[in-house]
């Protein structure tokens, strides 16, 4: 799944094959056109799913032939469970679909929000975030909005909500948590956030909704209230990550990281204010021992997971990618792939290298534009870019 796992810390901890002593040895290997894969891939062991502009393509991750596709299923990154791919759609409701990870055939499906709104009117709903699974659960988020006549009162007005939803692996629901707003007149379309992007540590769902930061406990009964809820002060930037330790971690526009203790979102410890972090616009990644953040000054920054026995912490040590991010770095083999804009995807060593500032290993040069956050799987990177899918392995791979 998106993250490469339900704590969506962007780190495959199996993955060995690529490593700081030969990534420099990298080439390019298969590649597949495709039209703007513009979300995360996500894998198994035999299949590579790119998700963009409304299609959804199951390529061989050994030699990226298609496999099979389908239009009309891809709002958001899906996720693989079990030999089933779960994808989410939007249109007048949201639609949770099931295929055969093998053939794409269509298995059950399920749908969520909408409204029943008078004729003229408009009402549309869309998914969140990413699908995130663990075990039997299957969570996912969406936002129902109906717009015209006769919505909420005689004359012109609206309706908006907002939902967290946890169904089995049948997509039976298992619970759910809605917020609803609503008046008559047009809306302040920039006050009507959603839910967005999940991730859980086995026992809670937590959650992002714009600058809060929420918790659901994954055994609770509808209608779900949160656990706990902590507004961090600026816009969360992406998914949150479970950190080893048990705390949950977010990055925010500020260029803040915070990581907060699972049971009460009371906070650990934060980042320091860093210049040229400011309208950071990449989510956090992380292994067990190190959190990674890229600031829009094109600044590597990596803190020590556990904290520094303070409630304010500075980065272990700090590395220039030499252009702005573009997307979240992910982490495999030991290496930290950083997407910089245009076509770098700059690698270090995930442990630093002993000084406060270190050098990237090399810069892998993608044919496009990269346009995703990269998977690395069965010791190959995988890279979402403008025009196609474009791997990375070494050359006996």
């Amino acid at each position: 799944m998106a993250g490469h796992g339900p704590d969506r810390r962007a780190w495959s901890p199996a993955e060995t094959v690529i490593t700081p002593a030969n990534v420099a040895t990298v080439t390019a290997g298969w590649s597949a056109t495709l039209t703007a894969p513009d979300t995360e891939p996500v894998s198994d062991a035999n299949t590579v799913i790119q998700a963009g502009q409304g299609t959804i393509r199951a390529l061989d991750r050994a030699s990226g032939s298609q496999r099979w596709s389908v239009s009309g299923d891809a709002a958001m990154p899906p996720a693989i469970r079990n030999g089933t791919l779960i994808s989410a759609l939007g249109s007048t409701v949201c639609v949770l679909q099931t295929r055969a990870l093998a053939t794409g055939v269509l298995g059950p499906s399920a749908t969520f929000g909408g409204f029943t709104v008078p004729p003229g009117s408009i009402s549309m709903c869309s998914p969140g975030g990413a699908i995130v699974t663990i075990g039997d659960t299957i969570l996912f988020t969406h936002t129902t909005a109906a717009l015209g006549t006769g919505v909420h009162c005689g004359g012109t007005g609206w309706e908006f909500a907002t939902d967290v939803v946890a169904v089995n692996g049948n997509l039976i629901p298992e619970w759910s948590h809605e917020e609803t707003q609503g008046a008559c007149g047009l809306p302040d379309f920039s006050t009507l956030i959603g839910y967005s992007e999940t991730a859980t540590d086995g026992t809670r769902a937590f959650v992002v909704r714009g600058s809060t930061l929420s918790a659901f406990a994954l055994s609770c009964a509808s209608p779900c209230a949160p656990s706990w809820s902590v507004d961090v002060g600026q816009p969360i930037v992406g998914a949150p990550i479970v950190l080893a330790n048990g705390d949950v971690a977010v990055g925010d526009k500020a260029g803040t990281l915070s990581a907060r203790h699972a049971a009460t979102g009371a906070a650990d410890w934060s980042s320091t204010s860093e210049p040229g972090a400011a309208n950071t616009s990449t989510s956090p990644a992380a292994t067990d021992a190190s959190v990674f953040m890229t600031g829009p000054d094109g600044t590597v920054r990596s803190y020590a997971a556990a904290g520094c026995g303070s409630p304010t912490c500075s980065p272990t040590w700090t590395a220039p990618i030499g252009a702005t991010p573009a997307q979240r770095a992910s982490i495999g083999g030991g290496v930290l792939y950083v997407p910089a804009s245009g076509n770098g995807l700059v690698t270090f060593d995930a442990r630093g290298c002993g000084a406060a500032t270190c050098s990237a290993l090399k810069t892998i040069v993608a044919a496009h534009p990269i346009t995703g956050p990269p998977a690395i799987v069965g010791g190959r990177v995988i890279v979402p870019t403008r025009s196609d899918i474009e791997t990375f392995a070494l050359p006996t791979t």
